[in-house]
């Protein structure tokens, strides 16, 4: 029976790799049922490592702890409310199922695959003609309100291999593909895909001492098609650059592609003992989009790149003799864009700017006497924004300090069974386009349970919240829920 179930496991990961299929998604139900209270919660995924920490593939092998399989058989999300960005879907609703499993293949190496299919529906989409509006300067719109409906397959796949026993070096991937349609004129179809290339290598400096090298190139593409509508009328584009900036654009048959590379380079220190350990990576990222317009010849119309450098680090420390564990974390980060239009090649178009300093600290408490774990977190960001329009004439500078605070509860009965609660409470959401209603707060609220019966566990995850502003009626409202079932197979 063993032989039987370790062939079906290296079977299912075979799958993986050969399906065709978005980026690894989250498996760490448990946190995310305690209200994201993640700085020192110890938990399977979330482990003071290079692979919990940054994903670095060759660190797979070191994290690995048992073979297992899962099945996400319900995954959804949604959101609805008008306080949001004036592109955002009033409406918006996901349904995705999946597969995941890891298998070690043998003494010096090991594979982990997941597989998901998605859809995806945006209601009340008010003149957006993409699939994200907010990802550069340039975007383009009509006069329509619809529906946008997405779907398609994704993957990731990672491995990991032992060259020397001080050396580890890792490879993985992920792919997404999905097609989107509006609902209304001008009907474009809307043609995603996304791979990015995971690599990695590990140096195990001494048994508690591990530094490691990330490498990560992307690409990025949406193509937009346009065709002569059933009605018989032309397709009327508006194309902007920059909010000001736009011309009128009418056509039977049109494409416009939008191809985004990029690269993430990174550098990984971890130290763990006893009774404490830390972790900090830092990473350089640049990235290049490039938006051309014309269904025969491609006309470079547009062009936007953004570079990035991101530091972060957490810590832990475990007192003896008691049931605490206190945690502490810190990032800075800089992310630096800006756009010109490549027939005014010296004419800068449109900068945005974005500095981040963050730290936060986290304590866990186990009430033994009550079978209760308490978590509990606090995290202060400041963001300085900048950002132009040259072609609007518009500028802002602005400081803002968002709090975010997180407590998270877990009872446990014989460790076969599990409920868990949470609360995430921030009190300015921020994006670095300016374009979301400022002072708009949000509360979210989390709750799931987890069963085990023999070599099976059954995890539910669900979430509800609320973005308000006081001054405004409106809000804007979250939910999800996701239904696990997980097999360990050794």
């Amino acid at each position: 029976m063993r032989t039987r179930e370790k062939n079906l496991a290296i079977l299912f990961v075979v799958l993986a790799v050969l399906a065709v299929a978005s980026p690894a998604w989250s498996s760490d139900l448990r946190i995310l049922s305690m209200g994201n209270a993640r700085i020192a919660l110890d938990d399977e995924d979330n482990r003071l490592n290079p692979y919990d920490f940054g994903r670095n593939a060759a660190y797979l092998l070191r994290d690995y702890e048992s073979h297992w399989t899962r099945l996400d058989a319900v995954d959804i999300d949604g959101v609805v409310g008008d306080l949001r960005r004036p592109y955002d879907p009033r409406e918006v609703f996901s349904y995705s199922a999946a597969a995941k499993g890891i298998q070690k293949l043998g003494k010096n190496h090991v594979i982990t695959g997941s597989i998901r299919f998605g859809w995806l529906n945006n209601q009340g989409v008010t003149s957006s003609l993409e699939l994200d509006q907010y990802n550069d300067p340039f975007y383009m719109t009509d006069q329509t309100r619809g529906d946008f409906q997405h779907d398609g397959p994704s993957m990731a796949v990672d491995y990991s291999l032992r060259l020397h026993p001080k050396v580890l070096v890792g490879a993985g991937f992920d792919f997404d593909l999905s097609t989107g349609l509006k609902d209304v004129y001008t009907r474009p179809e809307i043609v995603h895909d996304h791979f990015l290339a995971n690599l990695g290598a590990i140096y195990e400096i001494e048994p508690n001492w591990t530094a490691g090298l990330i490498v990560r190139p992307r690409r990025t593409q949406n193509r937009t098609e346009f065709e002569k509508t059933d009605e018989g009328f032309d397709n009327l584009i508006y194309r902007y650059y920059g909010d000001a900036i736009y011309d009128i654009f009418a056509t039977s048959s049109y494409t416009v592609r939008e191809v985004a590379k990029g690269i993430e380079l990174g550098v990984q220190n971890f130290y763990t003992a006893d009774q404490w350990g830390v972790g900090a990576q830092f990473s350089y990222d640049i990235e290049e989009n490039e938006i051309k317009y014309g269904t025969s010849t491609q006309e470079l119309l547009g062009y936007w790149q953004d570079t990035a450098y991101d530091i972060a680090f957490t810590g832990r420390y475990m007192f003896e003799g008691m049931p605490l564990t206190l945690g502490a974390s810190g990032r800075f980060m800089t992310d630096d864009g800006w756009a010109r239009r490549p027939e005014y090649e010296d004419v800068l178009l449109y900068e945005s700017d974005v500095d981040l300093w963050s730290g936060g600290l986290g304590a866990v408490y186990n009430l033994q006497s009550l079978k209760t774990l308490v978590s509990a977190e606090y995290v202060a960001n400041h963001y300085g924004i900048a950002l132009a329009d040259y072609g609007a004439g518009t500028s802002k500078d602005v400081g803002i300090l968002q709090n975010i605070g997180r407590l998270g509860l877990e009872y446990s009965l014989w460790d076969l069974h599990s409920i868990w609660a949470g609360v995430e409470v921030t009190d300015y959401l921020v994006d670095r386009w300016l374009k979301l209603p400022p002072n708009m707060d949000r509360y979210n609220f989390t709750g799931g349970m987890r069963y085990r019966l023999g070599y099976w566990d059954l995890d539910v995850c669900v979430n509800y919240g609320i973005s308000t502003k006081e001054s405004a009626d409106d809000d804007r409202q979250n939910y999800g829920g996701v239904v696990r079932f997980t097999h360990i197979l050794e």
